[in-house]
């Protein structure tokens, strides 16, 4: 079985870094993929995802050091999903569950300032 993902998106916000009173490290990131459909009256719609990536230890500190919102980055990982039992406003049990991605590796394709949107190709119309 195979649980992995690739991710090539740009960094909505810097890295959310913390130093953990254990000496581990925890670094969380926004990433924003997009993606265009060809609709049928001959319009192309841009499609954005959001995904939260999370990196731990020497992943997070190098995140936190060398990545600024805005920079295109790949991201190679697996999938994780954390299941968060709350009560609501009537005391009743609700279940949250986030999938988020622990990022294996972290690798800056371009910096933000480099990155030109305008310089992306959109799909041509068939």
């Amino acid at each position: 079985m195979l649980n992995r993902v690739e991710l090539i998106g740009k960094l909505l916000d810097n890295p959310d870094f913390k130093e953990l009173d254990s000496g581990n490290a925890v670094a969380n990131l926004t990433l924003v993929t997009w993606k265009y459909i060809n609709k049928s009256d001959g319009s192309v719609e841009k499609i954005k995802t959001k995904h939260k990536v999370v990196c731990w230890g020497d992943r997070a500190r190098k995140a936190n050091k060398e990545l600024k919102a805005g920079d295109l980055i790949y991201i190679d990982g697996e999938i994780v999903k954390n299941i968060v039992e709350k009560e609501d406003a009537n005391g009743e049990k609700i279940f949250l569950t986030f999938v988020k991605v622990k990022a294996n590796l972290i690798k800056r394709i371009q910096k933000a300032e480099e990155y030109s949107p305008q310089a992306s190709t959109t799909p041509k119309n068939k």
